[in-house]
This record gives structure tokens, sequence and C-alpha cells, in this order.
């Protein structure tokens, strides 16, 4: 997943390391004293919508994902750059982004 690594900083006595994937979806992957489980060298990992802002909207999650080992981060990057429009939901009605016809989300 390295080649979709755009960006690592320090933070908070640790590092944010965010992903940009070809289908517009993101991740902040943080390790820090205020993540959970930074303080026991875990992860924390959250997926970022197309305009890099928190997604909760997903069949992924619909939070943060945290105390989340090397392995267990790498496994939900490849989901994250698998996303398409039957796994994310829309926030007005709720269908599925690709299942959303807009009759019963006037806002769409």
């Amino acid at each position: 997943m390295k080649e979709f690594l755009v960006e690592k900083k320090n933070v908070n006595n640790g590092v944010q390391k965010l992903y940009k994937f070809p289908n517009g979806f993101g991740a902040s992957v943080v390790k820090h004293d205020f993540s959970y489980g930074g303080k026991d060298g875990k992860w924390e990992l959250a997926v970022l919508d197309q305009q890099g802002e928190l997604s909760y909207d997903t069949n992924i999650t619909d939070d943060v994902l945290g105390h989340l080992n090397d392995p267990q981060v790498d496994q939900i990057l490849r989901q994250i750059k698998d996303l398409d429009g039957y796994d994310v939901y829309c926030e007005h009605c709720g269908d599925t982004v690709a299942d959303c016809t807009g009759y019963k989300c006037w806002i769409r």
C-alpha cells in the first residue's frame, strides 16, 4: 500500500499516514498518545471520503477503528481501495449510493 501513501507526518508524539486510492477514498492511519491503542503500539484508522473528510457511511465502519496491528491495517486499506457504490451508503436516504434513485432522497 506504500504506492498510495500521500503524506506522513509527526503528530501528538506519534505519526499519521494519509492514503489516497484511485476510487477517491482514502484513509488516515495514526499511532500517537491520543489514538485508540497508540500507547500500546497499535494503530487507529479512519476512512476518508472523496473530499478527504472522515466517512461514516461505508460498510467497512461507521466510526474509526482502533487497536489495530499492521496486518489488520493492511487488510482494511485493501478494503477501502476496493470500495464502490455498493459499499457506500447515501447519507440522506440510507440506500447504497449505487441503489439510490433519488426517489426517497430529494437532495440527491
